[in-house]
């Protein structure tokens, strides 16, 4: 019978990559409400698209994971998962040192952190093999 803490992990896990498979969703079917609020605009048909594909399909990827860490219990599947927020927030952290940080800069790069932080503890425990 697996144990609370793994069981926990496994949510923490899975809950994260609902999370950002939502976040994909949004940003490839409700892109125009995302705009505004991601704080960027595409100039036409050709610039929705880098932003479904682009920005879409870095939550896409870190949902999907994420969930296949929760299924499997893999210790190689949620690294890729923190490796992929980590790098969308090393992007944050260039364009930070490059235009400044703001408040939704400081919220945005916490948010990920926050992501990184939940699958960490899975990662950990599983990487142990701990039953």
């Amino acid at each position: 019978m697996p144990k609370i803490a793994d069981i926990a992990c496994r949510l923490l896990a899975a809950l994260v990559g609902a999370q950002a498979i939502s976040g994909a969703m949004q940003h490839w079917f409700a892109l125009a409400g995302r705009e505004a609020q991601r704080g960027f605009a595409a100039a036409d048909a050709f610039g929705r698209a880098n932003l479904r594909a682009d920005v879409g399909g870095i939550f896409l990827v870190i949902g999907l994971f994420a969930l296949i860490a929760a299924w499997r219990r893999s210790p190689t599947w949620m690294a890729a998962a923190v490796l992929a927020i980590a790098c969308a927030t090393s992007g944050r952290l260039v364009s930070g040192a490059i235009d400044g940080f703001g408040p939704r800069e400081i919220r945005a790069i916490v948010s990920e952190l926050a992501g990184i932080a939940l699958l960490l503890p899975g990662w950990w425990r599983w990487s142990r093999k701990v039953p």
